[in-house]
């Protein structure tokens, strides 16, 4: 009986030094799990850092390759600009614009400069699409005067339908006859011609 108790108080008292070990690892086991658990955490941060840093870096990249190549295109078309400013200028007189016909009727004055006949605009008026412009012109002169003046309206730099010429001598009475003494000669007396333009090259204005 004796050697029995003895071998169950050893076994106990095992049993308890387990217990109490067990129970003294417990806060070492949670310290090293947290331990792990900031670990793995900080090594996903930092990994995410290191994403993070490189895709900034890339989009920097992106960002100046785009600004190098918008600078590189900006020089291209500033160099084909000043290659061409005699073409773009020639091209920028062939139309009209419809905010501002200013520079049209100017062009028209300065028919009267390099001809030796005063040009009359007795009307000017844009398309309900503002897309043309009509206008009515006539002038007085000669008769070479006259169609010097209709080639010119013709060499105007606009694209320019000439229409509904008229070409009559002297002055025309109330009742549709002509009086005055009309020369036999076409260089001499008093010609009146009068034109209808369309003007097809307007831009219209943008909205």
């Amino acid at each position: 009986m004796n050697i029995f108790y003895k071998k169950n108080s050893k076994a106990g008292g095992h049993e308890k030094k387990s217990g109490v070990l067990l129970r003294a690892s417990m806060p070492l086991f949670f310290i090293a799990l947290l331990l792990f658990a900031v670990s793995l955490f900080g090594l996903a941060y930092s990994y995410k850092l290191l994403v993070d840093g490189r895709l900034d870096l890339l989009n920097a990249i992106s960002v100046a390759r785009f600004e190098q190549e918008k600078k590189g295109k900006s020089d291209q078309i500033r160099s084909l600009l000043r290659g061409n400013e005699d073409s773009l200028a020639a091209l920028d007189d062939y139309f009209v614009r419809s905010a501002n016909i200013v520079p049209f009727l100017e062009k028209m004055e300065l028919l009267d400069i390099s001809l030796p006949v005063s040009p009359k605009l007795s009307s000017v008026s844009l398309s309900a699409a503002r897309d043309s412009l009509s206008a009515s012109i006539s002038a007085n002169g000669s008769f070479v005067e006259a169609y010097r003046f209709l080639l010119a309206i013709e060499s105007l730099p606009y694209k320019v339908v000439v229409d509904d010429v008229q070409l009559s001598f002297g002055q025309l009475a109330r009742a549709g006859s002509f009086v005055g003494n009309i020369k036999d000669s076409k260089e001499g007396g008093s010609w009146t011609v009068s034109a209808s333009l369309l003007v097809k090259s307007v831009l219209p204005e943008r909205k």
